[in-house]
């Protein structure tokens, strides 16, 4: 009897609870409170660049949930992934972007750190360094020749939450062992906020001194090349070493001669390796040996790193230094970038800061408005420097399934702009200022 009178009880009151979740599922929310799992972030009114086709590249809102972004789209289909405590920004027409990613930040140059620099005096160093960082709307710096304490000293930053931009590490190419064996250490980490990727080597120095490796004398003093930091020989077997670790391989060439030994060190490990996946990359690359080159580099896909902003601080004036340097036909085969992109290279962007200007726009701003008689046609469109700066550096360090556009899965790592960089010209895009960064779905500089 007792059991029939609780059957009676609970099985319409089940029955109500199914009904409620079904009806949910099917048709969304009864109302705003009542959704399940709603945003937590919605942005609306404003021109989000997205990675989609031409067609569809811009969106006016998106919402955001647990570190990712769930929905592109109009405010309208937005608006339904609202909950009763989810926060919303009206950006009043603002673009919005993904973060930045910046193939090369010295971080631990910025505390000047050695042996009698203490651990918490470079750990302050570095968090006061976030906020130039996210000011600038760089959500991931990628950092070299990292050591093993510099590595434990940021990993306890990550750890502790102490810090909230992305940190990719390239160890030493000499070194590619040690650097292994630091990436076993701290497989705990999340790879989305540490990741080890890579080993890097500097193959020669700069053409404005004249430590840049050229294959001919420089115009301007003819008895000086440069040289080469490395042999050909002793380059193949380190880059052999670092791949069969599993460690892709970036190589700061400047000089024609410095690239054509970088690219004979990778044919050469490629014979060797002929089914590996590794995207090696070249780095500050400046004077091609030959335009057959860009067809190598893509179609071993090897990608290149470049910094815009060397050429935006030329004193006197934009690459004429190059140019006393190099000689007027030379400079032909320099900062081609346009050639890359034609080539279906894929280009990242690092600024080397803090001995470099830092902020993104000013390399943007060379890339697309930089005019020289000497360098027809080598522009990049907005959209190509962007894209630089944000999917082909998550593509360099093979993340762009995870970051480095907006796109519904991917993180939250979001930037607002002072300006629309596709529309504001020569005059205003190198000016242009990030208002708001979103990483990971958390407002990290900037109000509302």
């Amino acid at each position: 009897m007792l059991k029939k009178r609780l059957q009676k009880a609970v099985l319409p009151l089940l029955f109500f609870q199914l009904s409620f979740v079904a009806n949910v599922f099917a048709t969304g929310p009864l109302s705003s409170g009542y959704l399940l799992n709603p945003a937590q972030l919605i942005l609306i009114n404003g021109k989000i660049y997205t990675d989609r086709d031409h067609s569809s590249e811009w969106s006016d809102s998106m919402s955001i949930r647990d570190g990712s972004i769930l929905t592109i789209g109009k405010r309208l289909d937005v608006l339904k992934e609202k909950g009763q405590d989810t926060q919303i920004i009206d950006l009043k027409s603002k673009t919005v972007i993904a973060g930045f990613n910046d193939a090369q930040i010295n971080l631990f140059k910025i505390s000047e750190s050695g042996s009698e620099v203490s651990s918490s005096t470079v750990k302050a160093s570095i968090v006061n360094a976030e906020g130039e960082l996210l000011k600038n709307g760089i959500a991931t710096i990628q950092t070299e020749h990292v050591t093993s304490d510099q590595v434990a000293v940021l990993a306890e930053l990550v750890r502790d939450k102490k810090i909230k931009f992305r940190i990719t590490l390239w160890g030493t190419l000499e070194k590619a062992e040690e650097f292994a064996a630091l990436r076993e250490k701290y497989k705990d980490i999340s790879e989305e906020w540490f990741l080890f990727y890579g080993v890097k080597a500097t193959l020669d120095g700069n053409i404005l001194d004249y430590t840049a490796s050229l294959s001919q004398p420089y115009s301007d003093k003819p008895s000086e090349k440069g040289r080469a930091l490395y042999t050909q020989e002793n380059l193949n077997k380190l880059v052999l070493v670092a791949n069969k670790l599993g460690l892709p391989v970036s190589l700061k060439a400047t000089g024609d001669h410095a690239v054509g030994m970088a690219i004979n060190a990778f044919e050469s490990v490629r014979h060797q390796l002929f089914n590996s996946r590794l995207r090696n990359r070249l780095e500050s690359v400046e004077v091609v040996p030959a335009k057959h080159v860009y067809g190598w580099i893509a179609n071993r896909h090897i990608t290149v790193s470049i910094q815009p902003n060397d050429l935006a601080n030329d004193s006197d004036g934009p690459h004429s230094s190059y140019l006393k340097k190099l000689g007027k036909q030379r400079l032909k085969d320099a900062f081609n970038y346009r050639s890359f992109i034609n080539a279906n290279v894929k280009l990242s962007i690092a600024t080397s800061w803090p001995e470099k200007l830092l902020n993104p726009f000013v390399g943007i701003s060379t890339l697309v408005f930089l005019k020289n008689p000497e360098l027809k046609n080598q522009n990049l469109s907005i959209k190509e420097a962007i894209d630089a700066y944000t999917i082909g550096g998550a593509y360099s360090t093979h993340e762009d399934h995870l970051k480095g556009s907006l796109r519904e899965g991917k993180v939250a790592d979001v930037i607002v702009l002072s300006d629309n960089p596709f529309t504001a010209g020569a005059k205003k895009t190198g000016f242009i200022e990030t208002t708001m960064t979103i990483v990971n779905g958390q407002i990290v500089y900037g109000t509302p």
